[in-house]
């Protein structure tokens, strides 16, 4: 997944019961070392937030790239939800021209963080859950297939589960007036 255009911004999740895990993957634009130190090595600080401000302090009128709507993640505790289901979670990234990162936590207040050479993908973030065996069912396809169509359906960007899009609605706010009844 690589590309300069929106076009190619995608998300991808994959399960797999047998081994317990869940991974998502988008081709957005990734986070360099300390970026992923500052935004998952601290609780409560949301990377969205200061998206919005990094935006705005270049000069740039985030309302111009049509995503000023569509950031989510204000609070900066959602990422950690993920230590409700999981043993173990492990984040991969590469932001353009920077070295490709893995970051990994039990979610016990720790974390290990590395370089990486050799990353199955050019740009963008890929989360890797291992979930707990009392959460095996968060890796069928069936429970990630109901959860996406009733949370992120409208999600503008294609959402892919095991190589199929499953969501096709778009947001309605981009939709033409005519379309929405």
């Amino acid at each position: 997944m690589s590309g300069d255009s929106s076009d190619d911004l995608a998300i991808s999740i994959t399960t797999n019961s047998k081994e317990r895990t869940i991974t998502i993957q988008d081709s957005g634009i990734g986070m360099t070392r300390d970026e992923i130190i500052d935004n998952l090595g601290t609780i409560a600080k949301s990377g969205s937030q200061a998206f919005v401000q990094q935006m705005e302090e270049s000069g740039s009128n985030i309302n111009d790239h049509g995503v000023s709507e569509s950031i989510i993640g204000q609070f900066g505790v959602g990422f950690y939800s993920t230590f409700v289901v999981s043993d173990h979670v492990t984040v991969f990234s590469k932001k353009d021209g920077h070295q490709g990162v893995r970051w990994v936590s039990d979610g016990c207040g720790s974390y290990e963080i590395s370089d990486v050479d050799n990353m199955d993908f050019e740009r963008g973030t890929k989360i890797v859950l291992k979930l707990l065996p009392e959460s095996r069912e968060f890796s069928t396809d069936s429970i990630i297939d109901k959860t996406i169509k009733k949370f992120s359906q409208f999600i503008s960007y294609p959402i892919k589960l095991n190589g199929q899009v499953v969501n096709t609605l778009g947001a309605v706010w981009y939709r033409e007036k005519r379309e929405v009844t």
